[in-house]
């Protein structure tokens, strides 16, 4: 999805900023063994987020601890 917001989803236009987070595997093992595994997206976000971002948090099970913490952040 972040690809795509950068890229042109279809048609052309000018890119949209989107990141992906938990691709740069130094920042999740930094962070896993900083604060904890269930905190490495929500820091990443707290880093990154303005008060006009806006997130889109993708899960299958609804109930991982690091999912559950990113959306607290969010």
């Amino acid at each position: 999805m972040s690809a795509e917001l950068t890229g042109k989803m279809g048609r052309m236009r000018i890119p949209l900023a989107g990141i992906a987070l938990g691709t740069n595997s130094s920042s999740m093992s930094a962070i896993g063994n900083d604060f904890g595994f269930p905190q490495i997206f929500a820091r990443e976000l707290d880093a990154l987020k303005r008060p006009e971002s806006l997130v889109i948090a993708l899960t299958t099970s609804g109930n991982s601890e690091n999912m559950c913490a990113l959306v607290d952040q969010a």
